[in-house]
């Protein structure tokens, strides 16, 4: 077989008999010695230059090169399939990672910039990018990153949206569930960004100047979703003389209702010997009022309960 490129060289020394159709067999002619050193030398540069590749090479490291899927003669083809294996032996532990390492910018000296492993893809197939971000479009400013413990980071235009944690789903302030998508209502819509949820418990505390105790019977709880907040309390009061009116405060979010009055619709009952009344909110305090239009004093509250169940806008 003619050695018209490396490719076609032998392991065995014996069949190798020209280069580039040069005779190097025994007693061939001094000159085509000379001619044959020339044309390795030829061979060589090809290999070198990337014009035609090596069939199955193999390498303690690479560096400062590219790795491309050739055809026979070393021309790029698409679609062809390139493949990078890990270290192989025999018994346990003998599996081999590829490790991807990079070196930085350094800075001015005469120092050689230090590598640094950026991913390694473990002999289990897993991969790890070192805590590295992985940049997802053309311009570099939309990532997913974990260099912080256990918490995985997504930045979308160069800002964080959202984080995952060992809680699931972290959403940045001011961020959230995106509706936009949804058609929508006959109104005048507002927004469409789900960017808030809470719940917990809160305190009802005596804001009023008399002196009256609250009680609870279990806790009083909230619940905010987007800008709603629904709260609710079950109240024994105290025994109370005073004649300023019953208010409640220490409610977890003020209201939006900029000091309007805002009556409930079906919030609470009480035991009030009061007549008919409604619980109504200004935005920072719950108070009762009877059909009368006449505030709940501290005195008929004494000694009385109170179910509140109020739901409001927050800003």
């Amino acid at each position: 077989m003619a050695k018209n490129s490396i490719r076609d060289y032998d392991s065995s020394s014996s069949n190798n008999s020209d280069v580039q159709s040069v005779d190097i067999s025994e007693g061939c002619s001094p000159s085509g010695i000379n001619n044959a050193i020339r044309e390795v030398m030829a061979d060589l540069a090809d290999v070198n230059e990337g014009t035609v590749a090596l069939e199955s090479p193999k390498f303690d490291s690479i560096k400062d090169g590219n790795i491309k899927p050739p055809d026979a003669s070393g021309t790029d083809v698409a679609g062809t399939d390139t493949t990078i294996k890990g270290g192989a032996g025999t018994g346990t532990s003998a599996g081999g990672s590829i490790v991807f390492q990079t070196a930085d910018g350094g800075s001015t000296g005469s120092s050689v910039n230090a590598h640094a492993t950026a991913m390694t893809i473990a002999d289990d197939g897993s991969i790890d990018v070192n805590g590295n971000e992985l940049i997802l479009d053309a311009d570099g400013d939309t990532s997913i990153t974990a260099d912080t413990d256990d918490q995985i980071d997504i930045k979308i235009g160069g800002s964080d949206v959202a984080s995952f944690t060992s809680n699931g789903l972290k959403m940045v302030d001011g961020k959230g569930i995106d509706f936009s998508a949804t058609s929508d209502g006959s109104g005048t819509m507002s927004s469409e960004l789900l960017d808030n949820y809470e719940e917990g418990t809160w305190t009802p505390t005596n804001g009023s100047a008399d002196s009256i105790t609250f009680t609870l019977v279990g806790a009083a709880s909230y619940t905010r979703i987007g800008n709603m907040v629904h709260v609710s309390a079950y109240i024994n009061f105290g025994s109370s003389s005073g004649s300023n009116a019953l208010q409640i405060t220490g409610l977890p979010y003020s209201g939006s209702i900029s000091g309007t009055v805002h009556y409930t619709s079906g919030a609470g009952f009480n035991r009030f010997n009061v007549g008919t009344h409604v619980l109504y909110f200004d935005g920072t305090n719950i108070w009762s009022r009877t059909d009368n239009n006449v505030n709940v004093t501290n005195a008929q509250a004494s000694g009385d309960l109170l179910v509140i169940g109020l739901t409001y806008r927050t800003s």
